[in-house]
């Protein structure tokens, strides 16, 4: 029997066992480069993947589970290709839809324990999210509110977070409001959340700095130890996509947010290998070989 050949422009016989590929000290200093170019990511304690609906148990169970919260009609919320695709654009009234865990005054919802925080460790929030729309119910500017809110308290202080179109809105003891002119708030980012000692930081994976520093949260949230996220105001409606969000309840890491680790092992290998064929395919015929 013969054996097919087969012929390709881009693995050469000549080029991958030539003398003159990339020596194992190379290899190793493009590894280490690849290495050092990145921020390493934290460790999250919890972390939703937007694989099912947060509030699933059946099939595939959210891990952790949340606790829905809904009023009024016209919300919806499914998962669209791995996305919390989730709208309370509702054609009148006014509508929330949230999903909540942790203890809320006394009372545990959801896995509770995923959310259990002490003040003075702090906790790291990161959340990749895309906003699609807001509407103003009366109020308010709609492209500053109410595309995408997040809610986080530790039993001491708290801090509300309301994400719309072209700005953000940060409420603890003051309210602030951020316009973002390096990067469009309709696109996916990733956003990082720290507190610690009723200190509140905000980040942008855009930028090393930060958006908002140390900013003091709210004492009217003492009572409760929990996070909120979606729609819970009737001043604003809205529509986003969430990727993933993702805590650690032990650390307060005061640094910008960095891709998944998945995200980096890809682009490392992929510049890896892309220099590692620039450099050799230079060295070899330029017509393809058969192997």
């Amino acid at each position: 029997m013969n054996t097919p050949e087969f012929t390709t422009s881009l693995f050469r016989k000549r080029t991958l066992f030539s003398s003159r590929r990339l020596s194992a000290s190379s290899i190793l200093t493009l590894l280490l480069l690849a290495k050092t170019s990145f921020a390493v990511p934290i460790t999250y304690t919890s972390q939703y993947s937007a694989n099912t609906l947060p509030t699933a148990t059946a099939a595939t169970v959210s891990d952790p589970l949340w606790v829905l919260s809904a009023s009024g009609t016209g919300s919806s919320a499914a998962i669209v290709n791995g996305n919390l695709a989730a709208s309370t654009m509702e054609t009148t009234g006014t509508n929330q839809q949230f999903w909540m865990l942790g203890n809320n005054a006394g009372s545990t919802v959801g896995t509770y324990q995923a959310w259990s925080l002490n003040s003075a460790t702090g906790v790291t929030v990161d959340f990749n999210l895309q906003v699609l729309e807001t509407k103003d119910n009366g109020g308010g500017s709609a492209s500053q509110g109410g595309g995408f809110m997040i809610q986080v308290a530790d039993g001491s202080f708290g801090t509300s977070l309301y994400f719309g179109t072209s700005s953000i809105i940060i409420t603890g003891a003051s309210s602030y409001t951020y316009t973002p002119t390096s990067f469009d708030l309709t696109d996916f980012n990733t956003f990082r959340i720290t507190m610690q000692n009723g200190q509140v930081t905000l980040y942008s994976s855009n930028s090393e700095t930060p958006i908002f520093t140390a900013l003091p949260g709210s004492g009217t949230l003492a009572n409760y130890n929990r996070i909120l996220m979606g729609d819970f105001t009737s001043t604003y409606s809205g529509s986003y996509n969430l990727d993933y969000i993702a805590w650690n309840n032990t650390l307060a890491e005061f640094s910008a947010p960095v891709p998944e680790p998945s995200t980096f092992t890809f682009l490392g290998c992929l510049g890896i290998f892309w220099i590692f064929y620039s450099l050799n395919s230079r060295n070899s015929p330029r017509d393809s070989k058969t192997v």
